[in-house]
């Protein structure tokens, strides 16, 4: 069975502070002068964190807050098709005079939940995220909002915090890239999630206030005339206010690798006030080129290898036996670095008793790479080694002589046989008094 590395094992060359790590100079760093705020790559074929910037830095959500949403949504409402919900006036109270992304929903109207999470996610539908609060919370949107917390406190999030269900700027509502990541790979687990994020248009049908109407993804990178699609990404779900900057949360295959990948505080301008295209789709798309070009899992360790001996005692026939891994130890790490460049270091006992057998756990391997562990896997015998019976006897007799008990219980056969022989001395005494006396009297 293949272990794969559940280790930074890419950013060991060059990350060291935020995180466990910081985006420090070095030459397999992502290309370019990355403007984004914080960034969390990640590979999800081997579970590795593959680069970060700021991971842990608070941070505005803009609408990735809507994935939170949606994972209550989803977990919350038995049947996405029948429940349906009206648009109230209140649902659109607190957008009135400001310009917001909508699904164009009127007052009145009534849509399914699964309609309103397609608005949600595919047209990033402020309004519709509102429905759906006010719906899963029973009436009451400050209930939902505090499911979103106990959702993300549930995830193991450490720096996130709701306000509301749509992310429109609060000061109270925040999180950071690392928790966005930890919510997003969770919401990739919930049945339905992705089917609804990775779409990129919706035929949203005739309702009791308008026609069939369509709705357009927000990601850009995932529409093909686009200039800047990107044929390998999918989903999830785009994030923009004029406090958050622009954010992207999306996912990339390529050549049988996967990565998970969530960019924000992208800038809207550069350092002149000029007017950028969006950089979240930009950096995003480079920093998947520079994954898939740069990096490739390898075998450090297989099951058939042997990793150094160890001595055996209590064996007439060996001294010492074989080490292997007990399983095959792989790791995402640059192209240009060769496995045989890791470092091994064992940690075992200095002997061990036979009888031995092959496949006992011995003790473990670590990996190192540039200095720091990459992953560590099980020692385990390579071979059988019989014990022989006359070595065990002898020294299990040889263990009891040299054992604390046995000396305590010579001492107390010592302190016994002299207490005795005192006795034997003391009786003899008082006999002989007694006769003396006994001689005198006649």
């Amino acid at each position: 069975m293949r272990k794969l590395a559940f280790s930074l094992s890419v950013v060991l060359l060059f990350l060291t502070v935020a995180c466990g790590f910081s985006a420090g100079a070095a030459s397999n760093e992502p290309p370019g002068n990355l403007k984004s705020k914080a960034i969390y790559l990640y590979n999800l074929d081997t579970d590795t964190l593959v680069y970060e910037k700021n991971c842990q830095q608070i941070i505005y959500p803009a609408s990735l807050t809507k994935i939170m949403s949606t994972i209550v949504a989803l977990e919350n409402v038995k049947d996405l098709d029948a429940e349906t919900v009206t648009a109230e006036p209140r649902m659109f109270d607190e957008f009135k005079g400001i310009n917001i992304s909508n699904a164009g929903i009127e007052i009145g109207e009534t849509l399914t939940i699964r309609q309103l999470l397609h608005c949600m996610m595919i047209q990033s539908a402020n309004e519709a995220a509102n429905m759906v609060a006010y719906y899963v919370g029973g009436g009451d949107r400050e209930k939902f909002i505090e499911m979103m917390n106990q959702k993300a406190e549930e995830i193991g999030t450490a720096n996130t915090h709701f306000v509301n269900p749509h992310g429109l700027h609060d000061l109270k509502h925040y999180t950071t890239a690392e928790d966005m990541f930890k919510i997003t790979k969770y919401a990739m687990s919930v049945p339905g999630f992705m089917e609804l994020a990775t779409k990129t248009s919706y035929e949203l049908p005739a309702t009791n206030k308008s026609g069939p109407r369509t709705l357009f993804t927000t990601n850009l990178m995932t529409v093909e005339n686009s200039v800047y699609y990107y044929p390998y990404a999918k989903g999830i779900k785009t994030g923009t206010t004029d406090e958050a900057g622009r954010c992207l949360i999306s996912t990339a295959k390529n050549g049988g690798f996967s990565y998970l990948l969530v960019v924000m505080g992208a800038p809207y301008t550069d350092d002149e006030g000029k007017i950028l295209n969006n950089q979240a789709f930009i950096e995003s798309k480079k920093i998947y080129k520079w994954a898939f070009e740069t990096f490739t899992i390898k075998s450090i360790v297989k099951p058939d290898a042997t990793i150094g001996e160890i001595k055996v005692n209590l064996s007439q026939d060996k001294d010492h036996v074989l080490l292997s891994p007990k399983e095959e130890f792989t790791a995402l790490i640059p192209n240009d670095i060769d496995p045989s460049s890791v470092q091994k270091i064992q940690d075992v006992p200095e002997s061990i008793d036979a009888p031995v057998q092959k496949g006992q756990v011995v003790g473990t391997l670590t990996m190192m790479l540039a200095g720091k562990e990459i992953g560590t896997v099980q020692l385990v015998a390579a071979e059988d080694v019989e014990r022989s019976q006359m070595l065990y006897i002898m020294d299990f007799i040889q263990s009891v002589l040299h054992s604390l008990w046995f000396k305590i219980a010579v001492c107390v056969i010592a302190a016994l046989v002299i207490l005795y022989i005192v006795l034997i001395l003391v009786n003899r005494s008082r006999r002989k008094k007694r006769r003396v006396i006994k001689h005198r009297k006649f």
